[in-house]
């Protein structure tokens, strides 16, 4: 019998989450917090090397009550997040398929609008695999 022997990519969608604590100082002093708040995701793309990450940006938009009514809050930032060592196995970069910012723990303190952002980034990664396949004889 014989054999040959296929290198190929195998793909898998993960999920990878990232969560970091951000803070603005309001124009007026809060007095409450309000009921919405927005995020945008900028420029998530991989990068590949050593430790494969994803680099993002964030725009943060967080409604406060203060004396004479609403206003937002606005924080601007940067992160990054590690991808699977696995990845760095594949001749294809990792697709950021999706992301889900969420806010978490939103608070004031000190006049200060603090909350935690947590993004789960759904990603397709591939790694090599070495597969046996049996041939056909003559």
């Amino acid at each position: 019998m014989a054999y040959a022997l296929i290198c190929a990519n195998v793909v898998t969608e993960e999920t990878i989450s990232f969560s970091g604590d951000v803070a603005c100082s309001p124009r007026f002093t809060p007095v409450a917090l309000g009921d919405k708040f927005h995020v945008v995701i900028t420029g998530a793309e991989p990068v590949p090397g050593d430790e494969p990450h994803i680099e993002f940006a964030y725009t943060l938009s967080l409604e406060y009550q203060f004396a004479n009514g609403f206003d937002y809050c606005h924080i601007e930032g940067t992160g990054s997040v590690l991808l699977p060592v696995s990845s760095s196995q594949c001749t294809a970069l990792p697709l950021v398929v999706d992301c889900k910012p969420t806010l978490t723990d939103i608070g004031i303190l000190d006049r200060a609008i603090t909350a935690t952002l947590n993004i789960d980034f759904t990603v397709k990664l591939c790694s090599e695999q070495i597969l046996k396949v049996l041939l056909a004889e003559d």
